[in-house]
């Protein structure tokens, strides 16, 4: 991933702190299990390491997760939204003339929001942004206009 910052709304940030932190709990949890599970295997020199291997197993996935999620935590910066202007721009509500509503939020989205929202680094979020009422944007080969930004 490039070093850049990835803009998110507070909420979503605080969602994405806490899953870091709880696959951080998590690897160090199935370390312990897995040390027990070895111990066990040793003591029963010659049977089966089904126990062990299924821990490890789960393990190098959580920690390939969290490999994901570090960097992405790492460059994540809380952006609060500025009072509406007339352009889009990160949390401003949209309201398109395909009938949608959006609000350009997060990196990843991941709170509960009132309104639906859409990643500013999305295709649709990315031609959005700076646009003004009336202003057109082609999407999945639709001509979509700009009906009001909040």
């Amino acid at each position: 991933m490039a070093k850049k910052d990835l803009f998110f709304l507070k909420e979503d940030f605080i969602i994405l702190r806490d899953a870091v932190k709880e696959l951080e709990d998590k690897i160090i949890k199935l370390g312990k299990e897995q040390g027990i599970a070895a111990a066990q295997s040793t003591e029963n020199f010659g049977h089966d390491d089904a126990c062990q291997e299924v821990i490890y197993d789960e393990r190098r996935v959580v920690i390939s997760r969290l490999n994901e999620m570090r960097p992405i935590f790492n460059h994540a910066k809380i952006i609060t939204p500025i009072p509406p202007s007339d352009k889009v721009r990160f949390g401003s509500i949209v309201e398109l003339s395909n009938g949608r509503t959006y609000q350009i939020g997060s990196y990843f989205i991941l709170a509960h929001h009132t309104t639906k929202n859409i990643s500013y680094n999305s295709p649709l979020g990315q031609k959005l942004i700076s646009k003004e009422v009336g202003d057109e944007v082609v999407h999945n080969g639709t001509i979509i206009t700009i009906i009001s930004v909040k």
